[in-house]
């Protein structure tokens, strides 16, 4: 089955904020989860939409942060980060949840656009470096589907 157009457009604006975000990608290029970071990146990115579609509009940006900072800490080797990224990510995921569910997709359009900014100026400056943000919008719901309010049902159902 299909994933739901809310969910497909929420799982592309984690992976944007993710694969952008310079501890997570320092992280996984320096191989601080092992041989296997690329995967555990793909999976981190899994984690947090499914953790917060089932918690659906009840989710709160702490409860992502503390996902967030366990994940680093258990996978990748990452503790004690001394700015305040980790909340900020969480809570932009929480609104582009929130909105994502009413079916707004309007700041993932913007992310995407943000990125392929981002993505053409490090093409332009580097003629030889392939772009991995198309990549990272290839994540399939590999979870039920589970609804824990009408929201949610947006999130998950065709």
């Amino acid at each position: 089955m299909a994933s739901h157009p809310n969910r497909v457009a929420f799982t592309e604006g984690v992976a944007i904020l993710l694969n952008s975000w310079p501890i997570l990608r320092t992280a996984v290029e320096s191989g601080w989860g092992g041989p296997e970071s690329e995967e555990k990146q793909k999976w981190f990115i899994d984690t947090l939409v499914d953790y917060i579609g089932q918690r659906g509009q009840r989710i709160e940006p702490e409860e992502v942060e503390h996902i967030m900072l366990q994940i680093l800490t258990d996978e990748f080797n990452v503790a004690d980060i001394e700015d305040s990224s980790v909340y900020h990510l969480a809570a932009y995921m929480v609104k582009l949840y929130k909105e994502c569910v009413t079916g707004n997709h309007q700041c993932i359009q913007r992310l995407k656009e943000e990125a392929q900014k981002k993505s053409q100026g490090t093409l332009q400056l580097a003629e030889t470096h392939t772009d991995s943000e198309s990549d990272s919008t290839e994540f399939e719901d590999t979870s039920a589907e589970e609804s824990t309010s009408e929201s949610d049902d947006n999130m998950d159902s065709t």
